[in-house]
């Protein structure tokens, strides 16, 4: 039983470190043009623009005008039922020019969609917040 035990823990040490530095569940680098990255970045905008605000999450984010995305600054991934987008967004607000940096989690699910069950839509705002960027009002 120990022998047995003692090479699983090896397999498993020996599988982690070909591995490399991928951790699985852990999160990983995605470019900040990754496709995925891009629709994740435009669903926290469209729901920030939006009436339903983010659920609350960015309230205070807009404030006289439409909010633009001026670019993604980071992006990780990590995989867990679906992909958690972990995003860093530089957006700002097109009637006053106050820009903020926005930190938000963004879960997809697609598979989810076919069920239309609003309850897990398939793709949700799981964390957002904000700072405003100093020096950036027009």
């Amino acid at each position: 039983m120990a022998k047995a035990l003692l090479t699983a823990i090896l397999a498993c040490a020996l599988m982690a470190s070909s591995m490399g530095s991928v951790m699985v569940g852990g999160k990983s680098p995605v470019k900040v043009d990754d496709e995925g990255v891009a629709s994740a970045a435009q669903f926290v905008l469209a729901a920030a623009n939006g009436p339903s605000s983010c659920s609350g999450l960015c309230a205070g984010l807009r404030e006289d005008g439409e909010l633009k995305l001026v670019k993604v600054v980071s992006a990780t991934s990590q995989v867990v039922a679906g992909v958690q987008y972990h995003l860093e967004l530089l957006m700002e607000d097109t009637a006053t020019g106050k820009q903020s940096l926005v930190t938000t989690s963004v879960w997809s699910r697609p598979w989810l969609a076919a069920k239309n069950d609003a309850s897990q839509p398939p793709t949700q705002i799981t964390k957002l917040n904000f700072k405003r960027v100093e020096g950036t009002e027009a």
